[in-house]
């Protein structure tokens, strides 16, 4: 253990990080992930019933979407629609990430082949583990530093959200408000996640917030 964890030569030093990366991968891949909330789930978490008219309702919502600090980019009130924005470096909600169209990957075979993977670079350092005190005289006076080539976008980050809000009158004194949203993550101007808010806080901080504007306007 202790060869491994201070190897001598250029090969051991180079199967060593190649071992690391690949623990790193297997770990990373085979961690679960909290799945999207279904539409029913969702759906649920988003609407709210109002014991209010209408028209209190949209001027309501309006006034929290200010008090947090979105911008309104659409108001739509014979269709009740609103749509609002805001930029800000303080992340306000996870966003889930969404799945594509694509086939789903089979985690199992993909963990299966980290895992022969993993053996097999151990296998190949232990076989040179003979032959490395050849190489420590020529190797003990330098250094090697690996560097990582990465293209990954860098910079400050920034956290953009979307917010629509869908009203509808149900009572002459009711009105239900579905609440959706939409979250991006960018890191030097560049988009590196982005999917739909699906924490049941966000809406609950919201729905508070505008059963306080509601009796402010009452």
């Amino acid at each position: 253990m202790k060869y491994f964890g201070n190897p001598k030569t250029r090969l051991m030093r180079f199967v060593n990080l190649t071992l690391r990366l690949y623990l790193i991968s297997f770990i990373a891949g085979c961690a679960p992930t909290k799945p999207p909330a279904t539409v029913a789930e969702a759906r649920s978490m988003e609407t709210r019933t109002v014991d209010a008219e209408y028209n209190q309702v949209l001027k309501a919502s309006l006034n929290v979407l200010q008090d947090l600090y979105y911008s309104v980019d659409v108001v739509e009130a014979d269709f009740g629609l609103i749509q609002a924005s805001r930029h800000t470096e303080g992340k306000q909600a996870e966003t889930v990430k969404e799945e594509g169209i694509e086939e789903p990957l089979d985690w199992k075979k993909v963990c299966g082949i980290a895992a022969v993977a993993v053996l097999f670079i151990g296998f190949i350092a232990l076989l040179t583990k003979a032959g490395g005190s050849d190489d420590d005289d020529g190797d003990s006076e330098q250094q090697h530093y690996f560097h990582n080539d990465d293209d990954s976008p860098s910079g400050p980050v920034v956290y953009k959200y979307k917010v629509t809000i869908n009203l509808e009158m149900i009572g002459e004194n009711q009105t239900k408000v579905r609440v959706s949203a939409q979250g991006e993550r960018l890191v030097g101007g560049s988009v590196v996640s982005a999917g739909p808010v699906q924490e049941p806080e966000f809406f609950q901080r919201f729905f508070a917030s505008l059963d306080k504007s509601l009796f402010l306007v009452n």
